[in-house]
């Protein structure tokens, strides 16, 4: 669970959409703001959601369902949207 909160914009999530398993890249984490005056044994890890661009979609997905990551920088390419058509085949 520990990799969960690496997660950065850039990064390729596969991720649980309407029962089925899907790929996408991250574009940013939502609802920072609503926790600033809360430390770590307030919050829990669905307390939080993505915003993740799958195929031609942009979703909101929980971070409880994302069920991998790839990093930006681990990747086989270093430009990302060399990954579209990961992203499209896979995609919402």
């Amino acid at each position: 669970m520990f990799w969960k909160y690496h997660i950065e914009s850039g990064d390729h999530v596969t991720f649980k959409h309407d029962g089925r398993l899907v790929g996408g890249t991250v574009l940013g984490w939502l609802n920072p703001e609503q926790f600033e005056d809360k430390t770590i044994d307030d919050v829990e890890p669905s307390d939080f959601d993505l915003r993740i661009k799958s195929g031609k979609e942009e979703v909101t997905v929980n971070l409880d369902d994302i069920k991998n990551s790839t990093p930006e920088d681990e990747r086989d390419t270093d430009i990302p949207l060399l990954s579209e058509e990961l992203r499209l085949t896979d995609g919402v």
